[in-house]
């Protein structure tokens, strides 16, 4: 039986995301795991293939990445969009990792945002 790897803030990961009503959900949809929180919850930020006008994002590239590729270059993370999901939730298999530096400016960009 193979068995779900450790998660860790940084990771690059399918999950199913709420719609903007949050009654629906979208499946499989490329997400950043931004802080861990208690009992495998995370709050993760929503990543795209667009950026959208008038939406605060972060874009990032493969050289952003420690570990995997992204599928879309650039792809850029909507700092609007932040969600709580818990890890049971996640795939299998995660996506990537981003570079410690990078996911503190990201940090830092959501922060300054308030």
């Amino acid at each position: 039986m193979m068995s779900k790897p450790k998660f860790v803030e940084g990771d690059i990961v399918y999950c199913p995301l709420p719609k903007k009503e949050r009654t629906e959900f979208m499946d499989n949809k490329l997400s950043l795991l931004l802080v861990k929180r208690s009992y495998g919850n995370f709050n993760v930020f929503r990543i795209t293939k667009k950026r959208w006008k008038g939406v605060l994002t972060f874009e990032i590239i493969d050289e952003d990445l420690e570990e995997g590729k992204l599928k879309n270059i650039p792809s850029y993370v909507v700092l609007e969009d932040i969600f709580t999901i818990n890890e049971k939730r996640f795939s299998k298999k995660k996506k990537g990792k981003l570079k410690e530096s990078v996911l503190d400016k990201i940090k830092e960009e959501y922060r300054n945002s308030f």
